[in-house]
């Protein structure tokens, strides 16, 4: 099964991303990639939603409860009836007893009816809820509490003095001009408010006074800390204080931070400050992105999800830290990041208790993990590193939005069977029926060809056509993507050019080759007006994106910036109100790494789909008509991270917001 691509079949050759080569994003969008989503996706998909055993066991119980209900009610058997109440009895007196009786066939078939009732509710997971969560923000954003006074708002003016002012410890400016004019430039087109928040250590009087000692006292291990208690502990205090929670009664503490990982640990931070329980189960999750947030929530289910672990309670803090890590070079992939991340950290109370039920905000449906590590490029897609004066950083590398959208396909290929009804699951599997048998890689032998012509005809049908995503092209338009076929052979010494491009917009579609040489003026072969025919075809029938929204009522989308949430609303053909919440939580906060997810779902909560009214620009809802988070509504995080990883969350929630 595939999900929307450029390229097929035998078209994608091998490449691994192995060497020392560093490809631009034009040449790795050029790539003929081996394709990332595979049936191995598919069925992981299908095994996870779909429990064999559990099914088995449910028929067995339904076949001896009919059978058991025909025994004592067939109008043949009534003397049998009289049998078997007295054959209870005896066996309920015997078991009082202590004696040894005799039990009928029919007690045997009910006991077996009722042992695997057991069994099955046995097998049952708990449920793993969210009993509520917390983020910290600062008094001067929208909803910051008065107390949150930790951070300085990043104004432009203020953080362009602040890097023009920055320098070494023995006193060379850090940023070149060049360097402050790609910043200045980045700063101001980020669709990032000056309402987020740097961490004092940056944005400190001293940075400007005496920027010389800065890099000395501040921007060590001591300002690290402090930024990491600032956050973490007032995001913790605010969950525990909001869900009436006692420090001690935490089970399980999850914490994930990728750039800071002091000894002790973050953690171990929180059991000090909070005074925990002594065997309380901690794990501190390091060098795993903007994606850490999904990875830890994914471990804590699965502890909750545990025979170990019942009637137990769960903390997850997730934040990042920018003391250490603001760049102070001068390569302009490194500097990205002190234009786009800020400071920020929320925490999770998940529960899998019974009685959490009845205050718990949402639900976990499903958690699906993507990594693409085995490919070089992807490993590399962002990368701590010293650039070549020896400052360190981390490097986003030019081709990351397409490894992203690989990722997200990879990603949504197993998640699809989860969430998505039956009716976009068939749309999609009869529209890849239909452009394999167009272009003959139904294996049926002789019978390829007159199978795509029965199908070129049977897609014109409006009815079918409307099912499969069959979209008439202009004749115009047509003339144009013959015109862009490559014409292969001859002898005039023309060199034919191959390649491959993506649309600006990032949606995954199939595309023609772009270079051509002079046709010869004799009338086109057969095998050219295939070629042209397959060219047209492939924008008339384009792969078919399913309707994701037909799956969920929301979406929150990692804020990794203003064209990682372009990206997204095109891939998978989102409404443009959609994704305002990730807009709105971009323009407030910025790039809060892990944690973004969880701000972009407390907007959702306060906003609903009016996000779109908070910001200048924003996108209203559709007709006007507002709409609050309901009871059963299901929420999608979509989060990415270094590795090169692409995990994804579904949740229902519980109650009205």
């Amino acid at each position: 099964m595939e999900w929307p691509g450029q390229m097929d079949g035998d078209e994608r050759k091998g490449y691994t991303g192995k060497g020392d080569t560093v490809l631009s994003a034009k040449e790795w969008a050029q790539l003929r990639l081996v394709w990332l989503a595979s049936k191995r996706d598919v069925l992981r998909g299908y095994r996870e939603r779909i429990d064999l055993t559990a099914i088995l066991l449910r028929v067995a119980v339904i076949l001896l409860a009919g059978y058991s209900i025909y025994l004592l009610y067939c109008e043949s058997c009534k003397d049998e009836h009289y049998e078997l109440y007295r054959h209870l009895l005896m066996a309920v007196s015997d078991a009082i007893l202590g004696a040894r009786g005799s039990i009928s066939g029919t007690i045997v078939v009910l006991l077996c009816m009722v042992w695997l009732s057991t069994v099955l509710w046995m097998r049952q997971r708990p449920e793993v809820l969210l009993v509520d969560f917390q983020t910290y923000r600062h008094a001067a954003i929208d909803g910051g509490d008065a107390v949150n006074q930790a951070g300085e708002p990043v104004l432009y003016e203020r953080f362009l003095a602040v890097s023009k002012a920055a320098c070494h410890a023995d006193g060379t400016p850090c940023f070149t001009e060049q360097a402050m004019a790609f910043q200045e430039k980045i700063l101001r087109t980020s669709c990032i408010g000056e309402c987020s928040i740097f961490p004092p250590s940056i944005f400190s009087d001293a940075a400007i006074a005496n920027p010389r000692m800065q890099e000395r006292e501040r921007l060590r291990m001591g300002g690290a800390r402090e930024e990491a208690e600032l956050m973490m502990f007032r995001a913790v205090e605010r969950v525990l204080t909001a869900t009436k929670t006692d420090a001690k009664a935490v089970d399980i503490l999850v914490v994930n931070c990728s750039l800071f990982c002091p000894t002790p640990s973050l953690s171990a931070m929180i059991v000090n400050r909070f005074q925990m329980r002594s065997d309380v189960q901690s794990y501190n999750l390091g060098g795993m992105g903007c994606s850490a947030s999904i990875i830890a929530v994914d471990l804590a289910a699965k502890l909750l999800a545990s025979p170990e672990h019942r009637n137990c309670r769960a903390l997850v803090v997730s934040t990042e830290n920018i003391t250490q890590n603001w760049y102070r070079g001068n390569d302009k992939s490194m500097l990205l990041s002190n234009c786009l991340f800020r400071c920020g950290a929320a925490a999770m109370l998940l529960s899998n208790r019974r009685a959490d039920r009845r205050r718990a905000r949402f639900k976990l449906l499903h958690t699906v993990r993507t990594h693409l590590g085995q490919s070089d490029e992807c490993y590399r897609a962002v990368y701590q590193e010293e650039d070549a004066e020896g400052v360190r950083g981390v490097r986003l590398s030019k081709q990351i939005m397409q490894i992203a959208g690989d990722a997200l396909k990879r990603n949504i290929t197993s998640l699809g069977p989860l969430i998505l009804p039956v009716s976009e699951q068939l749309r999609f599997f009869f529209n890849l029926l239909a452009r394999k048998a167009l272009r003959g890689q139904v294996p049926v032998g002789p019978l390829r060809k007159p199978l795509a012509a029965a199908v070129r005809a049977i897609v014109t049908i409006p009815s079918v056509g409307a099912v499969i995503g069959y979209r008439p092209i202009p004749d115009d338009e047509a003339e144009s993507a013959k015109a862009a076929t490559v014409a292969e052979g001859g002898s005039d010494g023309h060199a034919t050019a191959n390649g491959a491009s993506r649309t600006a917009s990032g949606k995954a579609q199939a595309t023609v080759a772009a270079a051509t040489r002079e046709a010869p003026p004799s009338s086109p072969s057969s095998a050219e007006k295939a070629k042209r025919a397959a060219a047209v075809l492939a924008k008339e029938l384009p792969p078919y994106v399913p309707n994701f929204m037909r799956a969920v009522e929301w979406v929150c989308v990692h804020t990794g910036g203003r064209a990682v949430i372009d990206a997204i609303e095109n891939n998978l053909n989102l409404p443009p109100h959609v994704l305002e919440a990730s807009r709105l939580s971009l323009y407030r906060y910025g790039n809060v790494s892990s944690a973004s997810i969880w701000y972009e779902l407390e907007l959702i909560a306060e906003y609903g789909n009016a996000c779109g009214l908070q910001r200048e620009g924003g996108t209203p809802p559709p007709n006007g008509v507002t709409r609050r988070l309901r009871k059963g509504d299901r929420i999608w995080q979509i989060a990415f991270g270094s590795g090169f990883k692409c995990n994804s969350a579904v949740w229902q929630a519980l109650k009205n917001h």
